[in-house]
């Protein structure tokens, strides 16, 4: 038995994942999806249940109406010998046509009968009305029905319209529940479109502060659940708010405090009676120091930097001017710019962050190599821009490690220079607050590192 559930266990497991690959992925088709199975069951079990005994009942009616005129018709035939010539005459004002035919077998040689749920239905009555055994079969290609009654002398044929035999209304229920559920489905889409709505608006807040919008308008709404969820999200928000801003003030304090310190370490070097070398030393010491203090600062600064306000740029003179303020005879800068972009001419990125992130991981470059070359080009809704170098290259075991604030490893040639490993910290969180990435690899063209960085563009952007 435990065998059993197990293995029922697994196969249900197993339709359900093949299920999935077929079901809409967003929340509200699901719930229109699943409101249209219940009211398709539905639909189903009317039809099934209800329809067939309405149709019923009209074909045990009509049956019994059309049963007395094809006995008067018989009655006059058999026992009173009516001619056949009047027989139209008399039958104009019934609802059904009537034929007499005197060659019973050539007839039946060249009839072609199909049977239905309303032949059979009908047949049994017009066998109980009549006292006689009779044909009735279903005309496909008028959609009709034709009776067949033998006689003393031949045999009566009947043509029945569908209307006559099932009703002049007999569709009406199934108009009637069709547009019912038709109906039940609009306002159910109506009332799930409102009820997803909160959800949509609480993703959206979501979204935004995760990419470092802190100040989104969101107030909860919609279902308990979701007022709940809303309001949490508002109350972790706000925690992580207060955070990252405690963190921002206490950087900057330190970095205030130690560089009050540093001034006055660097002028008591000018007074003190040091030989020339000590003091070069020492001041240099003292320019590291400062360097890495406004690394600190600009690392805790980068929250406040995320959610920049947009601005519109040319793209090519914009990154041509930023290549060029790097490219010396120490380190060589060659920039490509892909089709695509030179096409555009102009686009609206967080300029200030972006410019910022490039800036970074060009000086990354220049620390550890000579030559670099950058490509620039879109990519669906992203800028991306690729920066390559000839320099010693990053052992892939630290691809993801050198996006952490202050890591260094012994490993990696890349990572030994002085420096306090905050500047592709800093490109991380601002690619990752536009909704983009940065993606390290090693470069085939310059045998160095490359870093892939992919800036998503706002909604503004024309191409």
């Amino acid at each position: 038995m435990r065998d059993f559930f197990r293995y029922l266990n697994l196969y249900t497991k197993k339709f359900t994942r093949y299920l999935k690959r077929f079901l809409p992925d967003r929340l509200f088709w699901r719930a229109v999806l699943i409101l249209i199975g219940a009211v398709c069951i539905v639909q189903a079990t009317v039809i099934a249940v209800f329809f067939e005994k309405h149709i019923s009942e009209q074909i045990i009616i009509q049956s019994a109406n059309i049963s007395g005129e094809i006995s008067a018709i018989r009655l006059l035939i058999e026992k009173h010998h009516f001619p056949e010539a009047d027989l139209q005459k008399v039958t104009e004002n019934f609802r059904s046509d009537y034929h007499f035919n005197r060659d019973v077998n050539q007839a039946a040689q060249s009839r072609s009968c199909e049977k239905n749920f309303v032949t059979r239905k009908s047949e049994k009555i017009f066998q109980h009305r009549l006292n006689r055994k009779l044909l009735i079969c279903h005309q496909i290609d008028s959609d009709d029905y034709r009776l067949y009654l033998p006689l003393t002398q031949g045999e009566l044929v009947v043509d029945i319209q569908k209307s006559a035999l099932l009703g002049p209304k007999w569709h009406f229920l199934l108009v009637w529940t069709g547009a019912v559920s038709v109906l039940a489905v609009l306002i159910g889409i109506i009332f799930i479109k409102n009820q997803m709505r909160p959800v949509r608006k609480l993703a959206l807040a979501a979204e935004a502060f995760g990419k470092g919008d802190y100040q989104y308008p969101y107030s909860p709404s919609g279902a308990a659940e979701i007022r709940a969820a809303g309001e949490a999200f508002i109350k972790m928000r706000d925690r992580v708010t207060a955070h990252i801003r405690q963190r921002t003030m206490l950087l900057a304090g330190v970095s205030h405090d130690l560089r009050t310190l540093l001034t006055r370490f660097s002028f008591g070097l000018s007074l003190h009676p040091l030989s020339e070398e000590d003091v070069k030393e020492l001041k240099s010491d003292v320019r590291t120091m400062n360097g890495i203090l406004n690394e600190y600062l600009k690392f805790a600064e980068s929250a406040q930097t995320q959610g920049d306000v947009t601005t519109e740029i040319q793209p090519s003179a914009y990154l041509s001017k930023i290549i060029e303020d790097f490219d010396d005879k120490n380190f060589q800068v060659s920039l490509e710019i892909g089709k695509k972009l030179q096409s555009v001419a102009a686009l609206s990125l967080e300029k200030q962050a972006f410019e910022r992130c490039l800036i970074n991981i060009l000086d990354n470059a220049r620390k550890f190599s000579q030559q670099a070359f950058v490509s620039a080009d879109l990519e669906d809704h992203f800028l991306r821009v690729t920066v390559e170098d000839n320099g010693p290259g990053v052992n892939p075991a630290y691809y993801e490690d050198i996006f952490k604030p202050f890591f260094k490893a012994e490993q990696s040639p890349a990572l030994n220079k002085n420096g306090t490993g905050l500047g592709l910290a800093v490109c991380k969180d601002l690619a990752n607050a536009t909704g983009g990435d940065i993606i390290p690899s090693k470069s085939e063209r310059l045998q160095g590192l490359k870093i892939t960085l992919k800036w998503a563009l706002s909604s503004k952007s024309n191409f």
